[in-house]
């Protein structure tokens, strides 16, 4: 059986799969689902979020970019060959697209849209890195079983590695020495050197892995599994710490920008799960669709929306992640007639409102958002009951805010220059006056 025909019936596999285990009640909400008319497969999101650009495994469609303030197809890009993942500079300039049957990468203007270069590299490309840097591309090849690397400065290939069996993942760590690739047909996770491009060792997992993932602090590195769990690695150690039950077949791992959450696409109930990384549990799942199947994902630059390809529907589907609101911190003190600006510490998705039923210091008033503003004209200890609220809730907490009395301010340097100016002249009036005394008793003489 070839590769590429081992991948599709992984893909078959995965369909069939069935639900296992409890689900948690979902919190997140589906809020646009976007007509691709080609099948997607990877998909990279823009740094500031504007865009999501969708490799359609489709040799008419190439590049689908969809606007997420609108929710619409904004543009096609013909990489000329079929699409199967992207990856995009940590600018947002450039973006990176490994082409399945074209055995190269196409390097993207954003600002265009337009195909700068194309990079031959050995192999179906099935899956595309960028460093953190963005110096380097990295792309899994899954006939070549190897690794290869690209300078993306003269976007030249600097060489390739041997790092298993059908390699399908790559990831990279945050600060670009590592690179961490999975394979379906080895039961390990090959860490590259980047510095030399050799592998420097092997971490044994349950099973072959069709997807990867580093966390952004590069404490840990998330390996699904054919075995339907998901394997949690210390990258210290290099050795596996947890594992975590999905119920079916894991097609893609991200991880949140704090490296708080991780989110997994179960592909064969078209599942979305959210992992709590310090419990490594489950905590909320969502299904897109009762008829596609949740295939790749990417995330808002803060992690708020979830975006996933879906097969068979062919879409591309944003989810809004919901999470009750919270309260911390302190309000910092002022003083009367001193201008005054704190935002209360909170979060939650969708970011909360805030309110109060306490008096406020006079001149203070409190934002929609959080922020309390304004020159109080009054001194004193106020306590104050604050409300968090969103869709999924509302909190309270109690805070107290001290106004001190005006300050009293020290002479400036003009203010002690005037005072030595007012002293000297008063010192020459009696200068003046003693000399006139002395001239008229003169005259008297």
């Amino acid at each position: 059986m070839s590769k590429a025909l081992r991948f599709a019936v992984f893909a078959a596999l995965a369909v069939g799969a069935a639900l296992a285990g409890a689900v948690p009640a979902n919190a997140d909400t589906v809020t646009s689902t976007v007509a691709l008319g080609a099948q997607p497969y990877g998909l990279a999101v823009s740094p500031d979020g504007s865009r999501v650009y969708v490799a359609a495994f489709d040799a008419s469609a190439g590049i689908v970019v969809v606007d997420t303030a609108t929710n619409t197809v904004v543009t096609t890009i013909d990489v000329g060959s079929e699409a199967i993942d992207a990856a995009i500079s940590p600018d947002g300039s450039t973006l990176y697209t490994a082409n399945y049957a074209g055995n190269s990468v196409s390097v993207i203007s954003t600002a265009t849209n337009t195909v700068l270069a194309t990079i031959p590299v050995p192999g179906l490309p099935t899956a595309i890195a960028v460093s953190a840097d963005g110096s380097r591309v990295y792309t899994a090849n899954l006939n070549g079983d190897s690794l290869t690397a690209i300078n993306t400065a003269t976007n030249t290939v600097i060489g390739s590695v041997a790092v298993g069996d059908s390699p399908q993942s790559v990831a990279v760590s945050p600060d670009g020495t590592r690179a961490y690739v999975s394979s379906s047909n080895a039961n390990t996770v090959a860490v590259v050197s980047t510095a030399t491009l050799t592998v420097s060792a092997s971490v044994p997992i349950t099973s072959g892995s069709y997807a990867i993932a580093a966390s952004p602090d590069g404490a840990r590195v998330y390996a699904s599994t054919s075995s339907n769990v998901t394997n949690v690695i210390d990258t210290a150690t290099l050795a596996v710490v947890a594992t975590i039950p999905s119920g079916s077949a894991v097609r893609d791992i991200h991880v949140s920008p704090d490296s708080a959450l991780v989110f997994v696409s179960n592909y064969g109930p078209g599942r979305i799960d959210t992992i709590d990384a310090a419990t490594n549990t489950v905590i909320s799942s969502i299904t897109p669709s009762a008829s596609g199947y949740a295939h790749r994902l990417g995330l808002s630059p803060d992690a708020s929306v979830i975006y996933t390809s879906m097969i068979v529907d062919d879409t591309l589907v944003a989810i809004q992640r919901e999470t009750a609101p919270v309260l911390s911190g302190a309000l910092p003190s002022g003083s009367v007639g001193t201008a005054y600006s704190a935002a209360i510490a909170g979060g939650g998705l969708p970011a909360p409102t805030f309110s109060t039923t306490s008096a406020l210091p006079a001149g203070l008033t409190l934002n929609a958002d959080g922020t309390i503003i304004g020159t109080p004209t009054a001194s004193g200890t106020f306590n104050l009951s604050v409300t968090a609220t969103n869709s999924s809730g509302a909190v309270t907490a109690n805070y107290t805010l001290v106004i001190s009395g005006a300050a009293v301010l020290p002479a400036t340097g003009v203010d002690a220059a005037g005072g030595a100016l007012v002293a000297g002249l008063l010192l020459l009036c009696g200068a003046l006056l003693v000399l006139r005394r002395r001239v008229t008793r003169a005259g008297t003489l």
